[in-house]
């Protein structure tokens, strides 16, 4: 995801420091009566590996580094922004599952997605016209 930007070796890095930061200012607004919670949002990507723009693998990592990164900040929930293409989903899904068994960390999941008019997903294959 980082990596288009040459970024890609740091996402580990940058996310959990996005992380800390959040928690660090949902603490100073939380009480005991109104606790502020923090979500760490992840995607959308701009390649399908429905299309085969991206191998499912390389994905799947990329989110799971996303992911320990946000872990280890100290994020409530992964949020799994946008998802256009259901094996992205899976490869988002899979690698935050990943993360949470690496770290021994188990966190909400949420996952968004956007579905078309006609029911599907935007990379899905269509049926012919007739």
């Amino acid at each position: 995801m980082l990596a288009e930007y040459g970024l890609a070796d740091r996402a580990r890095e940058i996310s959990r420091s996005g992380a800390e930061i959040a928690k660090s200012v949902a603490a100073e607004f939380s009480t005991a009566e109104r606790p502020r919670w923090v979500a760490g949002s992840m995607g959308p990507g701009t390649k399908f590996p429905t299309l085969g723009q991206i191998p499912y693998a390389d994905l799947r990592d990329a989110y799971e580094e996303q992911a320990l990164g946000l872990l280890e900040g100290g994020v409530d929930l992964l949020l799994i922004e946008t998802v256009f293409d259901l094996l992205s989903a899976k490869a988002a899904i899979n690698g935050a599952r990943r993360a949470m068994a690496a770290l021994d960390r188990v966190v909400p999941l949420q996952v968004q997605v956007t579905i078309e008019l006609t029911g599907r997903m935007l990379p899905a294959p269509r049926s012919p016209r007739r």
